[in-house]
Order: C-alpha cells, then sequence, then structure tokens
C-alpha cells in the first residue's frame, strides 16, 4: 500500500512539473556570411547586446519571446535581435 502511494505521489509529481514547465522550441538555421535584411527600410533590432560567441547569440534570442531573427558579428562579438 505505501508502495503504491509512492507511485501514485511520484506520478503528479511529474506530471505537475511538466505541466509547470514553459517549453519552447524552436528550429534556427545558420547562414554564414549572410547580412539579414527586412522587407521595409525601418528595421532597426529591438535589442543589441554585446555576446562571446553565436552560441550565446542564439540563446538570447530564444529568450526573448518577440525575437524572430538575430545577426552575429564575430568582429565586434555584436548580437541583434530583431522582431
Amino acid at each position: 500500500m505505501a508502495s503504491a502511494k509512492v507511485c501514485l505521489w511520484l506520478l503528479f509529481m511529474i506530471i505537475t512539473q511538466s505541466i509547470a514547465q514553459d517549453i519552447r522550441s524552436m528550429e534556427m538555421t545558420l547562414m554564414t556570411d549572410y547580412r539579414f535584411q527586412c522587407a521595409n527600410t525601418t528595421c532597426l533590432p529591438f535589442i543589441s547586446i554585446i555576446t562571446s560567441d553565436i552560441r550565446s547569440c542564439q540563446v538570447a534570442c530564444l529568450a526573448e519571446s518577440q525575437c524572430i531573427a538575430a545577426t552575429f558579428h564575430r568582429s565586434t562579438s555584436d548580437c541583434e535581435l530583431f522582431d
């Protein structure tokens, strides 16, 4: 009986944790030597930050819900996020 209660409690905790977590998944494509261009002429990044590498820039984009594109300039370590 005690083991059934423990199993039920563990199942409840697993379900509760999986529902409580905000899991966002996104597919990102890496395009080297390309420059991001917008359809309109007033295309400016909504955030511009300094990151150590492209991976950090990707993580910064994933952390922002409105980010749909990011550019990373290796020479300046500049990461620009676009909505």
